[in-house]
């Protein structure tokens, strides 16, 4: 691998750039690649425990985005607002002379 770096960088850039983008396309196509596979996993789960109703793009979405807020927010608890966390709080402060 070594040696194909070094007889790399000795090609014009032309044909750098050429190998780059080829490697960016094949990289990029294994990772949509895993990425969809993923996606009928978890799209087939829903259809399964709603195949009585009718199931509608956005409805899935909605309850997706929905499912994510409600773990982010129960993973983060009961944070407060800054006018919470600073109620009855003072700050004081002391001038620094130079």
């Amino acid at each position: 691998m070594n040696s194909y770096i070094k007889n790399l960088r000795s090609k014009p850039e032309d044909a750098r750039k050429r190998v780059m983008i080829i490697t960016l396309a094949i990289c990029m196509s294994v990772v949509v690649f895993v990425w969809v596979s993923s996606l009928g996993n978890k799209f087939s789960q829903n259809v399964v425990a709603k195949e009585d109703s009718v199931i509608k793009p956005f409805t899935l979405f909605a309850d997706s985005i929905g499912s994510t807020y409600d773990k982010l927010s129960a993973s983060a608890g009961d944070v407060p607002s800054i006018e919470e966390a600073t109620a009855g709080k003072q700050i004081n402060l002391v001038p620094i002379e130079r």
